[in-house]
């Protein structure tokens, strides 16, 4: 969702950023001015513009139950980078064959909503990385022959209404001491989980059975190789944050809309937050059952959490967390990185307004010890998990009955690391 507000940008530094470059001379870390309190009227922030590569190296991964997955090697091509005011962004992506051949495998809008910025200190160096939590329709845009396995069985060629939904996160990462940088690195997951999750016929706009124990995912960095060769499939456990390493936890929780502004920000430091293991399992990749809530001691009692809410008739019990892989280029951002693909259905209360039901989407990723580390704002963190809206709803109803199956309007971006 393109938000209507408008903002700009008037500082020298930010000017620069609005360029996609920084001085190797910098202190690396430029807070994006969302800090607020509660029920704080309208934001201004401060998040560099930057433009989506024309081309980047990606890896395509096809799960299926546990087995180790395919790959297939692919690229993708982005058209124009789009803001549309306050956070978010959307631009064309075309996902290709191979690295020379011009045949179309996936096409799309990307749509973005930005998260948060940090500053990081590792093997390359100082680095300011700025993450958002990105969703698209991807279809096929022609009749392939043969079909490769990234292209998901869902997919019907030329029709719109069977568009694959994936979700996912997207970092632009620049200011690398050792190596400085004209343009940010940039790095892309994208994942699309099984008929159970995004097929369920109570809840999808395109339900069937069509990849029952399969699941999709699109990793991509721009630096040329990274993708292909230092991307390893993994079965992670995803991280915990319960009693008694839970508190404090770095956090917030935004609302897009709350009185027609950009942002109602809410910077929750420390936050008492539980992100509870439940069981694991396999189908279309390993998965990590966890709940994730907060204390109700927020502005106003502002909260979130996971639900169970209709399982199994529908499909989430808490957060569901698919292990995707892991970085391993440690000299490159991210460095040795697990990466998780993560949704769920949460009860949502906002800060300055009403109790809401939404299906929430985005990721975890976790920098292991021997990887990148957290400066700023917080030292020491390693942890991040950033989710998005997909789905909202009042809290005592009506209930649009089609939960999941293609993007939708977002309003709240909540995220945690745990110290």
């Amino acid at each position: 969702m393109l938000h209507s507000c408008r903002f700009l940008f008037v500082l020298p530094l930010v000017a620069v950023l609005l360029n996609g470059r920084m001085s190797a001379q910098s202190d690396c870390y430029l807070p994006d001015n969302l800090d607020g309190s509660c029920c704080s009227a309208a934001a201004f922030p401060m998040v560099p513009q930057f433009s989506l590569p024309e081309e980047i190296p990606a890896l395509g991964l096809c799960f299926d139950h546990c087995a180790e997955p395919q790959t297939h090697n692919v690229r993708i091509d982005f058209g124009e980078t789009f803001y549309g005011g306050c956070d978010s962004f959307t631009a064309l992506m075309i996902v290709l064959e191979g690295a020379f051949s011009p045949t179309q495998l996936l096409i799309g809008n990307l749509t973005a909503d930005y998260s948060r910025t940090w500053s990081e200190f590792g093997p390359g160096g100082k680095i300011l990385v700025w993450r958002y939590i990105v969703r698209v329709d991807l279809g096929v845009p022609q009749a392939l022959d043969p079909t490769p396995c990234i292209v998901p069985a869902c997919i019907t060629p030329g029709e719109i209404e069977t568009d694959a939904f994936f979700y996912g996160y997207l970092d632009f990462a620049v200011c690398l001491d050792a190596v400085p940088q004209e343009e940010p690195i940039v790095v892309l997951m994208l994942y699309h989980n099984t008929d159970y999750f995004i097929h369920m016929a109570s809840v999808s706009s395109n339900p069937g059975v069509y990849h029952p124990a399969q699941s999709y995912a699109i990793v991509a960095h721009s630096v040329p190789l990274i993708a292909q060769n230092n991307f390893v499939a993994a079965s992670n456990v995803v991280p915990e944050a319960t009693a008694p390493n839970y508190h404090p936890v770095y956090g917030a929780m935004r609302d897009f809309g709350y009185m027609n502004h950009c942002y109602a920000p809410s910077y929750i430091l420390p936050l008492t937050a539980i992100l509870k293991i439940i069981s694991t399992g396999c189908s279309g990749g390993f998965k990590t059952l966890r709940e994730f809530s907060t204390d109700n001691t927020l502005c106003n009692s502002a909260a979130w959490h996971s639900l169970t809410y209709g399982f199994p008739s529908l499909p989430w019990y808490h957060m569901v967390s698919t292990s995707i892989g892991r970085w391993t280029a440690s000299s490159v951002y991210p460095g040795n990185q697990n990466v998780w693909a993560d949704e769920g259905l949460f009860s949502h209360q906002e800060e300055c307004g009403s109790k809401l039901l939404e299906v929430k989407y985005g990721a975890t990723t976790e920098n292991t010890v021997n990887g990148y580390e957290m400066v700023e704002p917080i030292e020491g963190l390693r942890a991040f998990t950033d989710l998005v809206d997909n789905y909202t709803a009042p809290w005592l109803g009506p209930y649009p009955p089609i939960l999941v199956g293609f993007v939708m309007s977002s309003d709240h971006v909540i995220y945690v690391s745990p110290k």
